[in-house]
């Protein structure tokens, strides 16, 4: 303290501030509170000094917090078996957690992808981001695919169950199903799409009007692919319209008692695509056959009938 020009102690005041010196451990939240408290000092006058705080009190809290956190990236994988990706494929993913209102969950909890060529194909959902509070905790997840595709079967839900672990140093570590499983990084899914083309058939039947007398015959009829249209608007040419094995030679018996009309299947049609086919079926109309205008025909009798 200083003097008066008598000799007396003046008063004085100190000014200190109290506060934390922020270290280099990352794991932990230093306080970043500033106290500042005034002192000041008067002589008594009993040979003591009496000191007085502003503000009064003398306990100043600075406290710490530990931290720790962890992510873990979502991806899944689908592979489409029997055909590749086309135009109009559309398949949503979407990621569930169990216990539902705690487990966290991935950045895109729904994705929906659209792949138009290849057999594979790649769903991000981004990262998981675990913190202190998910320590010794255990989290199922859940993938589940949906989609309506024409002779696509949606795989089954795949599930990855996975527990958060504190290792001390401010890292989360999370291992697959339990406290001794592998730590991972990355949780993968894994979908398979069988696809079945389509099948169909065109049934034509053969109306005769004089069956005649003779031993047998036959009838070429054909089915050639014309034009369509696929769901998406898009034009399909000729060349893209399927076709069956082989076309129809039908061989009858004149003599057949029951003169049903005879019926002649195309079948082997295979669609891997939606929309709509235009097919032309025509007979194969024999040379020496008479045409009789009105579309029908008369082939003389005892002839090899190729119609």
């Amino acid at each position: 303290m200083d003097k008066d020009e008598d000799g007396n102690y003046i008063a004085t005041t100190k000014t200190y501030t109290v506060k934390e010196k922020v270290g280099n451990n990352t794991t932990i939240a230093y306080d970043t509170k500033v106290y500042n408290v005034a002192v000041t000092l008067v002589d008594n006058g009993r040979g003591t000094i009496t000191a007085t705080a502003n503000p009064a009190h003398n306990t100043y809290n600075l406290t710490n917090s530990y931290g720790a956190n962890g992510e873990l990236p979502f991806e899944a994988s689908k592979v489409m078996d029997g055909r590749d990706f086309q135009e109009g494929d559309e398949y949503t993913f979407t990621v569930t957690g169990s216990p539902r209102n705690t487990a966290p969950l991935p950045a895109n909890d729904v994705v929906t992808i659209h792949p138009t060529s290849g057999t594979t194909a790649t769903v991000d959902f981004g990262k998981v981001s675990f913190d202190l509070d998910d320590a010794g905790k255990t989290y199922t997840y859940t993938v589940t695919e949906t989609g309506t595709i024409d002779g696509v079967a949606i795989d089954t839900a795949k599930t990855f169950t996975v527990y958060v672990q504190d290792d001390g140093t401010g890292q989360l570590n999370i291992r697959r199903n339990n406290a001794r499983g592998d730590v991972v990084n990355k949780a993968t899914f894994e979908f398979t799409n069988k696809f079945t083309p389509v099948q169909a058939q065109i049934n034509v039947t053969k109306s005769i009007n004089d069956w005649g007398e003779g031993d047998g015959g036959s009838f070429r009829i054909y089915v050639d692919p014309v034009n369509g249209t696929y769901a998406d608007g898009t034009a399909i040419s000729k060349d893209d319209v399927p076709l069956p094995a082989m076309m129809k030679i039908y061989h009858f018996n004149f003599a057949d008692a029951s003169k049903a009309a005879p019926t002649v299947t195309f079948s082997g049609f295979e669609y891997t695509k939606a929309g709509t086919y235009n097919y032309e079926v025509y007979e194969q109309v024999p040379e020496d056959a008479t045409d009789n205008g009105d579309g029908t025909f008369t082939v003389p009798e005892g002839a090899e009938v190729t119609l």
